[in-house]
C-alpha cells in the first residue's frame, strides 16, 4: 500500500499547492495529539482509531487509515495494533515531512 496518496490528496485540495501543505500540518498534529491520547489511554480507543481513520483518508494516509479501521473495529484494544496503527502514522509523517521539507 501507498503511504500517501498525493493523488487523493490533490483532489482535496483543489490542486492548491498551499492548501496541501497546510492539510499535512494540521494532520501532522493531529497524528501527533491523537497517538499521545492513544499511548495514555485517554478516552475510547475505538473512538480515537475511527477518528484516525476519518483524519487519514481526507488526506490519503491509506496505511494509518486501513489500520486505524482494523482497531477501531477490534473487539478490545489490540496492542499489535496499535503498534501497527504507530508505525503507519511514522511512516505517513515521514512522507510530509519530506513535503514539507523538514
Amino acid at each position: 500500500m501507498a503511504r500517501l496518496d498525493l493523488e487523493h490528496l490533490a483532489r482535496q485540495t483543489m490542486n492548491d499547492a498551499n492548501l496541501q501543505r497546510e492539510v499535512l500540518r494540521i494532520f501532522e498534529q493531529q497524528m501527533n495529539d491523537k497517538m499521545a491520547d492513544l499511548a495514555c489511554a485517554q478516552g475510547s480507543v475505538k473512538e480515537l482509531a475511527h477518528s484516525i481513520k476519518g483524519s487519514a483518508r481526507g488526506v490519503g494516509a491509506v496505511d494509518v487509515a486501513a489500520v486505524a479501521e482494523k482497531l477501531e473495529q477490534a473487539d478490545c484494544p489490540d496492542p499489535t495494533l496499535i503498534a501497527q496503527l504507530g508505525n503507519a502514522v511514522e511512516e505517513a509523517m515521514e512522507d510530509i515531512r519530506a513535503i514539507l521539507n523538514l
